[in-house]
Formats: C-alpha cells, sequence, structure tokens
C-alpha cells in the first residue's frame, strides 16, 4: 500500500481546509441573511386619556372607562415588547389645590394592569369601578405607561366625582 506523498497530503489537507472554510461560510450567510433585509416594524407609545374620559363628571357606582391612544414611536427591527398600562385615582379632594398639595387621600382605586405589545397599535381600555359609597370630590387620576426596558412614561389628571342626582 502506498502512502501519501508530501505534496498529495498537503493538497488534501487544502482541499478539507477549502471545504470546511466554505461550510462555515455557507451557515453564517444563512443565519445572517444580506445586508438591509431585516425587517422592520412601526413601534407605538402609549398615553391616556381622551378628553371626555377627564372632563365629565363621574358618579359613585359607575365606571370610569379610560382611552389608550397607541401613538407612532418610529421603528424597529427588534421583536415585540410588553407594555404595561395602568391607571390609578386617589382621593377625594375638596378642591383641586389641595388636590395638587399631595395631602394623603382616603381612597385609592385601581385599574387592572393592561398588557400590550409595543408593535400592536391596539386602543386599550383602562376601567375602575366607583363604588357606590364612594365619596363627591376632586381626584388625582394616575396613568403610566411601562416597557419591559424599564422605561416608563405617565402623567396626572383630575377628574370630578359627583353625588347621583
Amino acid at each position: 500500500m502506498r502512502g501519501f506523498s508530501e505534496r498529495e497530503r498537503r493538497s488534501e489537507e487544502a482541499s478539507v481546509a477549502l471545504r470546511i472554510g466554505s461550510a462555515v461560510a455557507l451557515l453564517a450567510a444563512g443565519c445572517s441573511g444580506s445586508p438591509g433585509s431585516s425587517v422592520t416594524h412601526q413601534r407605538y407609545a402609549y398615553t391616556c386619556c381622551s378628553a371626555p374620559d377627564v372632563t365629565r363628571a363621574w358618579h359613585p357606582g359607575q365606571t370610569l372607562t379610560l382611552h389608550w391612544t397607541a401613538q407612532p414611536a418610529g421603528t424597529t427591527s427588534a421583536a415585540a415588547a410588553r407594555v404595561t398600562l395602568t391607571a390609578v385615582i386617589t382621593g377625594p379632594y375638596r378642591d383641586v389645590a389641595s388636590l395638587k398639595s399631595r395631602e394623603p387621600a382616603a381612597s385609592t382605586l385601581r385599574s387592572a394592569p393592561i398588557v400590550v405589545g409595543d408593535q400592536s397599535g391596539q386602543q386599550p381600555e383602562s376601567t375602575i369601578v366607583l363604588p357606590a359609597e364612594l365619596q363627591p370630590g376632586y381626584y388625582d387620576l394616575a396613568t403610566r405607561s411601562e416597557a419591559a426596558s424599564g422605561n416608563s412614561a405617565g402623567g396626572d389628571s383630575v377628574i370630578q366625582v359627583t353625588p347621583t342626582g
């Protein structure tokens, strides 16, 4: 049985190295896609609330409905991220000045958290049931939109609860 000459052995090693290198290059190209081929998606940020949500008078026993608005916030090639939307009312306060002074509140009511995706563009609604025994007055409505990354935004509005009549 004849052994390989030095020249044949080097040629075979080069051939194997070339085949391995080609296979690695093909695998890398298949995994990464061609430049510029990534898919982008519209991202959305969420704000609350529509004007009628906060400008109308609410009554004990009603369900406060808050409308979230999805606003375009750029594009991304990343996977969709979770966004949690929350709303809390605290009060009652005798007037807006005492509400803004951050005096302690007698009541705190929360909506159930709503989870949406930052690429969905949904227009969800939060609800808070106002108990029949809820005292009339001014209430602070605090809303918050929190991304899974920890980034958050929020705001406060004043709502008024008046006696049923």
